[in-house]
């Protein structure tokens, strides 16, 4: 992460948070994800293109172009895929910019700490949600991945009614986020971020993840005021002194 700080005010460069495709000496599982992701975007238009007539049909994107886009072009291309499952699990569309933050939107993504896909989900959360099974480990899936951060997304709202703490959560994890709670005798983010009691990347991750919303809503990509989608208001300069700079809880909403 690059950070610059000038009078208690952060800039947060979002690209720097996306986990990057791994680099050797790791380049065996690089290649070995790029090719699972690519037999399973294979499989995923093969079972659309058998789907009988009646059913709309989805135009699945290509991947590899998709990769070097840049991050809204991405979403674009993606999002007549990956938004009707948001959709259909209840989850505010601006989500899906969680995907543009985790990995740039790249399915063969992987993250020093071994998360894997676009949603960056580690084995353990994966496990939770069906993606790792004794079938094979299908974070690299375009369709079931996004079903599983639908639903895990879903869930961190439901459990926190914040929409920076279900955030935080699926930065940090509920444990992490339910410590720093009791800790502060506080559910407010904006008490845990001037207290410093989550983890300084998980700080800077949850604002990213808030501005990249707003850049997709200026883009047309996201629709303000529809749904459950609250108002965001101006994002940048981000003072951590300030966490009320975005409104984002679930009374809010509407």
């Amino acid at each position: 992460m690059k950070i610059i700080a000038s009078l208690g005010i952060i800039f947060v460069f979002v690209g720097s948070l996306s986990a990057q495709p791994a680099t050797d000496p790791f380049a065996g599982t690089h290649r070995s994800l790029v090719e699972a992701a690519t037999r399973e975007a294979t499989a995923a238009r093969e079972a659309l293109a058998n789907q009988p007539s009646a059913q709309p049909a989805i135009d699945l994107p290509d991947l590899a172009e998709i990769e070097t886009a840049p991050g809204l072009t991405r979403l674009r291309e993606l999002k007549p895929v990956i938004g009707p499952i948001f959709t259909m699990h209840d989850v505010p569309q601006e989500f899906l910019l969680v995907g543009l933050v985790e990995s740039g939107y790249r399915t063969n993504a992987v993250s020093p700490a071994d998360a894997v896909g676009m949603w960056q989900f580690v084995a353990s959360t994966a496990r939770r949600f069906g993606l790792i099974d004794r079938t094979g480990d299908y974070r690299t899936n375009l369709i079931r991945s996004t079903h599983a951060a639908a639903e895990y997304l879903k869930s961190l709202l439901a459990q926190y009614k914040d929409w920076r703490l279900a955030l935080a959560a699926y930065n940090a994890g509920e444990d992490r986020v339910d410590r720093a709670i009791a800790a502060a005798g506080s559910a407010d983010f904006s008490e845990l971020a001037r207290r410093r009691l989550l983890p300084e990347e998980t700080l800077t991750y949850v604002p990213a993840v808030l501005k990249r919303m707003a850049e997709a809503r200026s883009a047309g990509l996201i629709q303000a005021g529809g749904g459950k989608s609250p108002p965001i208001t101006r994002i940048a300069p981000i003072n951590l002194r300030n966490w009320r700079l975005f409104p984002l809880t679930l009374e809010e909403m509407h």
